[in-house]
């Protein structure tokens, strides 16, 4: 399992570096206007950088990302990432789509991204054409529902797993157990800065409490992602095959 830690902030990089993290994911959304400032923070340091297209923040915020943008931005940025996401439509697979093949059509290699609710022969087709899809539209949908819901994405009615090639990334998603009971490749959240934004810890009673300073409980919390990034393996489901 490999987690990204997503990062709005060039200052957070630093701590991020100081645990021995590797992996950021940072939003297009975020940096479409600053991202060569921002560039010359991350030529200080050595991350694997995932893309995301900050479609889901952008739509809740009422900002309009356009195709042909992305796509000139991609071009001269590019080679900053490890992989970047299409630019998804919410609520709409047709215009998101459109949204992948007009990028693949500019020379660009976008990781398609297969949202909850839309229908799983969506995700069949992508699985024979690309090796590696992002899973999102989870962030408002409750564990509860999500719990329900993975199985009949990852699994056949017999329990065995339909894409066991295919690399799978958790978009906003970095609840322990559905990363450590579905068959995720990576994942990526924000999670990890509640010690700063909101001075709270993971698991508070494993280790630093409430009168730990907000470095301490960012730090703590960088570390308790990372150990569930070396503990979490691709998993055999072990659920109930009525949920199908």
């Amino acid at each position: 399992m490999r987690i990204y830690f997503g990062v709005d902030r060039p200052s957070f990089l630093s701590e991020l570096e100081r645990c021995g993290a590797k992996r950021i994911l940072i939003s297009y959304a975020d940096y479409r206007l600053s991202f060569p400032t921002f560039a010359k923070h991350l030529d200080k340091y050595h991350f694997d950088i995932l893309l995301d297209s900050g479609a889901y923040s952008a739509f809740t915020r009422g900002i309009r990302l356009d195709i042909v943008e992305y796509a000139k931005f991609l071009q001269q940025w590019g080679h900053y990432f490890e992989g970047y996401f299409n630019l998804d439509v919410i609520g709409d697979f047709d215009k998101t789509w459109d949204n992948q093949d007009y990028l693949e059509s500019q020379g660009l290699n976008p990781i398609p991204v297969f949202h909850y609710g839309e229908p799983t022969e969506i995700l069949r087709f992508m699985a024979r054409k690309y090796e590696r899809i992002g899973i999102g539209g989870m962030v408002p949908i409750s564990n509860t529902i999500l719990d329900k819901w993975l199985p009949t994405v990852f699994y056949s009615k017999d329990g065995v797993e339909k894409y066991p090639n295919t690399k799978f990334h958790a978009l906003g998603l970095t609840t322990a157990y559905l990363l450590e009971k579905y068959p995720w490749d990576s994942a990526d959240s924000t999670k990890w800065l509640i010690g700063r934004k909101f001075g709270h810890t993971l698991y508070e009673n494993q280790g630093r409490g409430k009168d730990d300073s907000i470095t301490d409980k960012t730090l703590h919390n960088i570390e308790w992602h990372l150990r569930m990034e070396k503990e979490v393996n691709r998993p055999k489901y072990q659920g109930d095959p009525r949920l199908f």
